[in-house]
């Protein structure tokens, strides 16, 4: 069984349409951990959670999008016996009072030192595990405290000055409204790179630009996902919501199979019919 096991931010997993959506139809499963907001510690975690979980072995591939350097990451409870990450992403999201509250705990030596040692060490943990790999970045990580490091780990590494720099220098005009986030033709074309990287064919799409149309914006998408999420049916034809727990701590992972591009298809259209 082919599996593909994907963990990063909500340039990863973000309402819909990601990425690993279209290499779906490459693999019999595809695991995606990322969560909006994620820093580099959660998405260490996300990937040693999805080891225990799904023992990854040398039949997997694992792609890793590294986030922001300067993310806070928590896990919190949310009765008295269970808890979860909590990601919010930068530390400047934070409430203000709150981020007064945190500065003692938030330098960024120390969260640069922290991400090096959770890249290396992953990097040497899926050498063990003799996976195909790899690493990419939400934004640049040439940083001279980071250059030894990237030089260590360059055999895994994909687009290192970022993919936020990449769709911001690769997005037209007719694009500029959907915002911070990919619209779903851009997230096509950088499956289409990470395809090129792993040797994996991922599917012509000439009606790719439908997918932008038939959503209209990012915001239409957001206005409209508890209408999405309320058609069960379809929705459950698409993705498979997966609550993991262990020592009463949950992560949670958007599973596809390789028709989850079609359905997804089938629930937009319906959903956004009426454009």
């Amino acid at each position: 069984m082919s599996r593909l096991i994907v963990t990063g931010c909500s340039f990863t997993n973000h309402l819909l349409i990601t990425w690993p959506v279209f290499l779906s139809s490459s693999y019999d499963c595809v695991y995606n951990f990322g969560t909006s907001g994620a820093g580099n510690e959660y998405i260490f975690h996300s990937v040693l959670e999805a080891d225990q979980q799904l023992n990854i072995n040398e039949n997997d591939t694992v792609i890793v999008q590294w986030s922001g350097l300067f993310r806070f990451d928590k896990i919190v409870s949310y009765d008295s016996r269970n808890y979860f990450w909590e990601t919010r992403g930068d530390w400047s999201h934070y409430p203000v009072k709150k981020f007064e509250n945190l500065q003692e705990f938030l330098n960024e030596p120390a969260y640069i030192y922290r991400a090096c040692n959770y890249i290396l060490h992953m990097y040497k943990f899926l050498k063990l595990k003799k996976v195909k790999f790899l690493f990419t970045f939400l934004y640049s990580y040439q940083i001279p405290e980071m250059k030894d490091l990237l030089f260590e780990i360059e055999d895994c590494l994909f687009l290192t000055s970022g993919i936020s720099d990449y769709i911001k220098s690769t997005r037209g005009e007719n694009l500029q409204y959907w915002g911070a986030h990919p619209a779903p033709s851009e997230h096509y074309k950088l499956a289409q790179r990470i395809g090129d990287e792993l040797g994996i064919n991922v599917d012509t799409l000439d009606d790719i630009y439908e997918f932008d149309k038939l959503i209209g914006s990012e915001n239409n998408l957001i206005d409209n996902i508890q209408k999405i999420q309320g058609n069960a049916d379809l929705f459950r034809e698409c993705v498979n919501i997966q609550d993991w727990i262990s020592n009463n701590v949950k992560i949670q992972s958007w599973n596809y199979h390789p028709h989850t591009l079609d359905n997804i298809k089938k629930l937009l259209m319906k959903i956004f019919e009426n454009k």
